[in-house]
């Protein structure tokens, strides 16, 4: 009787593929912004998230979110004053 061998799998790790955009991507509003902070914690709450190589929980995510949203109103503000 032979000895049967315990499966092994091999697994190849490749980096993530870089896709390049082929059209221009407009910023989003702030309407689309608000939708976006809205969802995350519904549609994606155990997701991760990385920004800039810095990673983040869904409520994270949204206190980041959040907070650049404010930096952008504060900046609109001062200027205008």
């Amino acid at each position: 009787m032979a000895l049967r061998r315990p499966f092994l799998r091999i697994l190849h790790l490749n980096p993530p593929e870089v896709i390049m955009a082929t059209r221009n991507i407009s910023p989003l509003t702030l309407t689309q912004y608000k939708a976006l902070v809205a969802s995350i914690p519904t549609h994606c709450p155990t997701a991760i998230f990385t920004v800039a190589g810095q990673t983040f929980t869904a409520t994270q995510a949204v206190a980041f979110i959040n907070n650049v949203l404010g930096g952008v109103a504060a900046t609109a503000t001062a200027k205008g004053a």
